[in-house]
């Protein structure tokens, strides 16, 4: 459930506030993933700027608070998935560029399970 993110993702900005440098830290961070994550899935959406300034940034940055992240669903997470409702752009954006595929499904419950899902790369 969506729901689940978003709260997940309210307490991440809950603990950033009062700290403009870590606040912006974070952005850094999920912007670098961001576009990593495009030019993996090969998608010219929001793929411009440097690689190597991405990478760079996700090193000093990215992957400190990823693994945070990571530690909010136990450390072993490999894919987390969701459904039932469609999940906002911010908040899919804020765990794909902190490295935590989120599979989005679209199914009736009515009429079948799920039909569909995003791909995983």
């Amino acid at each position: 459930m969506p729901r689940i993110y978003e709260r997940i993702y309210a307490r991440l900005q809950a603990m950033l506030e009062g700290s403009p440098l870590r606040q912006r830290a974070f952005e850094l961070a999920v912007a670098a993933g961001w576009r990593r994550f495009c030019r993996e899935q090969h998608l010219a959406l929001d793929a411009a700027g440097s690689p190597t300034l991405d990478a760079l940034l996700w090193l000093l940055v990215g992957r400190g608070i990823a693994r945070r992240l990571q530690a909010q669903f136990g450390g072993r997470l490999r894919l987390a998935v969701s459904g039932g409702a469609p999940l906002s752009a911010p908040i899919a954006r804020c765990f794909l560029g902190l490295g935590l595929p989120v599979l989005q499904g679209y199914g009736m419950t009515e009429t079948s399970p799920v039909i569909a899902v995003n791909a995983t790369g």
